[in-house]
């Protein structure tokens, strides 16, 4: 009879082991399909705020780059105008200049998001090289009238 008794005591206590085991496991594997969960929504959210600011960013960098065309163009016949000994010069530097807001516009174009890192360094070296164009736009024009 006690034999009986510790046989199913033992029987008990490694059903309830058993049990509680597979209950762990259970939750564990709920946990992880919950973690994959988030971090692909994670994911999605990081990828359309990605978007959102490139779209806005795109507009606003191509309607620059399309001034910038329109200003080099004006540049470009202003240098045509120009006193012989200034025009080829000012054609040089023109053209100089139409070359760069092209560069600028295949770099935007050519771009691909890889990582947030990659994002923030490329908009702040194609900001500042936007910066770079303007000024020297403005330069121009400040030198020729």
């Amino acid at each position: 009879m006690k034999t009986s008794i510790i046989r199913f005591s033992i029987l008990l206590f490694l059903g309830v082991c058993v049990s509680g085991y597979l209950i762990s496991c259970e939750n564990q594997k709920r946990e992880k399909v919950d973690e994959q969960s988030r971090l692909e929504q994670e994911k999605k959210e990081m990828q359309e705020k990605f978007q959102k600011e490139y779209d806005a960013l795109k507009a606003e960098y191509i309607r620059q780059l399309e001034e910038n065309q329109k200003e080099i163009e004006r540049l470009k016949e202003e240098a045509k105008n120009a006193k012989e000994e200034k025009k080829e010069a000012l054609e040089t530097e023109a053209e100089n200049l139409k070359q760069k807001n092209e560069e600028l516009k295949r770099r935007w174009e050519s771009f691909r998001y890889e990582t947030e890192e990659n994002w923030e360094e490329f908009k702040t070296e194609f900001k500042h090289d936007m910066g770079s164009l303007k000024e020297a736009l403005k330069e121009f024009g400040q030198d020729n009238k």
